[in-house]
């Protein structure tokens, strides 16, 4: 029998699920099939790899917050959030796709609205901007 989990993001809950995934991690508990979508898909990485504190210094740290989401963003990035910041670290993303867990990433299809999924091999090919897409309104 295959385990599997689904991280939604979103906000609060996306925060709720990180500490729910550090204390599974704690446990050593993993699953077969991961799928994320939004900051889901960032909590999953940082389970996959084993840094569930990359997770909870980004909802808890004041100044990472700060540096994430400001109104300078906005103006010198053209968005609020600066995703680049969030999503920097291409070692962490291999070592994610490295584990023997599935990783899927939910994006929608900008063209449909539809749901689009991003497997391992395409993570491997497009790596960071498929999880910016997915976290992208």
């Amino acid at each position: 029998m295959k385990t599997a989990i689904i991280d939604v993001g979103g906000g609060m809950q996306a925060a709720f699920a990180a500490g729910v995934l550090a204390c599974l991690q704690d446990e050593h508990i993993s699953f077969d099939l991961c799928y994320g979508v939004s900051a889901g898909a960032a909590n999953l990485v940082n389970f996959l790899t084993g840094d569930m504190e990359a997770s909870r210094s980004f909802y808890l740290d004041p100044e990472v917050r700060k540096k994430v989401f400001s109104f300078s963003n906005f103006i010198t990035k053209g968005s609020y959030v600066d995703f680049d910041r969030v999503y920097n670290d291409s070692e962490k993303l291999t070592k994610a796709l490295d584990a023997d867990s599935s990783l899927t990433v939910v994006a929608t299809n900008a063209f449909t609205g539809d749901p689009a999924y991003f497997t391992k091999r395409m993570l491997e090919k497009h790596g960071l901007e498929i999880l910016k897409a997915s976290s992208s309104l």
